[in-house]
């Protein structure tokens, strides 16, 4: 991340045609990483860009190294130890259908209640 611009959130909005404060829920919620040094915070272009297209955002995005993929593999097998087998193993998509059709039962027996 040497030498690489990191952009405000008036920088962000404006790049991306939203409020700052869109762009402060954003970060908040998670779906826009920000990075705090001191009071300030910071986002780096390529999370921007990320997030307007994320079809093109793996085209983009720089290899990582055999240390970072080492404790990526490390973390998995730790969470494959931690989950059962399997778990990792099912697509993200059918995780999050999963997830969101839970959320509808949980909302359903709440209204119903």
């Amino acid at each position: 991340m040497a030498g690489e611009a990191w952009w405000t959130a008036d920088e962000v909005a404006r790049h991306l045609r939203v409020s700052r404060m869109t762009v402060y829920r954003w970060a908040k919620s998670g779906k826009l990483p920000v990075y705090r040094i001191g009071r300030l915070r910071r986002y780096r272009p390529h999370d921007v860009e990320a997030l307007a297209f994320p079809e093109t955002a793996l085209a983009h995005a720089r290899p990582l190294n055999a240390e970072a993929l080492a404790a990526m593999q490390a973390l998995r097998e730790d969470m494959q130890r931690r989950l059962g087998p399997g778990v990792l193993t099912e697509d993200s998509v059918e995780i999050k259908r999963r997830m969101r059709e839970e959320q509808e039962r949980k909302a359903a027996r709440h209204a119903s209640s």
